[in-house]
């Protein structure tokens, strides 16, 4: 199976091949508009490490957010032209959950946290296992202060709301938060698409109406449209 993922959820974004349930090929930018969004080369780049065409993939996984309202718009816009010119299937998979996933099992709790601006973060707690991923406080979006009353025991970890907030949650919540250990050399889009392969050949769609985003709030631009 030869499996395309991209995520876009953050400026950290990846794109990673997964080729017979192995990671072929992959690579990580970081993205800060102005500049121009480097996605699109970026699947060039690791079609062309790995000589393959779009016609000869199997399918595609995209993280469904939350995270940049932007990027995530972008992913989906070439996911759905992806599809749409190629006639293969797509996988959705929560941003939070893909963040997760790059967590090296510790037996820890593990926490995926998302700058989500304005004050507040995106994030969820999760028990990781050889099996997956366990829920245990759902997604949601919340000042980081409100996260410190949710974390009893300690708890690895890991997202790009760890760059504003890290000294804050290190302050308040001591020996309970605990730098994440990753996988080695594992991108959130090759984690997104590991963990989607064993599924993808029951959970795969071709109905592009069912790839919702998953914003946790509402846009700049639906906050002014409310106020008008």
């Amino acid at each position: 199976m030869k499996l395309l993922s991209i995520d876009s959820s953050t400026p950290c974004l990846s794109v990673a091949l997964l080729q017979n349930q192995d990671i072929s090929a992959q690579i990580e930018v970081e993205h800060h508009p102005p500049a121009p969004n480097p996605l699109l080369s970026m699947v060039d780049q690791v079609l062309s490490s790995t000589q393959l065409a779009l016609s000869e993939l199997d399918g595609y996984v995209l993280t469904l957010g939350p995270g940049s309202f932007t990027g995530l718009r972008v992913g989906l816009s070439l996911v759905k032209g992806f599809v749409l010119a190629t006639e293969k299937p797509v996988m959705g998979i929560s941003s939070l959950d893909a963040w997760a996933l790059r967590v090296k099992p510790s037996g820890k709790p593990v926490c995926s946290l998302l700058d989500a601006r304005k004050g507040e973060v995106y994030y969820a707690v999760f028990q990781k296992s050889g099996e997956g991923l366990a829920s245990l406080i759902p997604e949601q979006t919340v000042p980081p202060e409100d996260i410190v009353s949710n974390i009893t025991q300690p708890t690895e970890f890991i997202g790009t709301g760890l760059i504003p907030y890290r000294v804050l949650l290190q302050d308040r919540l001591g020996s309970l938060f605990v730098e994440a250990t990753l996988e080695p050399q594992i991108t959130t889009a090759g984690a997104a698409v590991l963990a989607c392969a064993p599924r993808f050949a029951k959970e795969r769609s071709f109905d592009l109406e069912q790839l919702s985003l998953r914003y946790l709030r509402r846009s700049e631009a639906e906050v002014r449209q409310g106020k008008s």
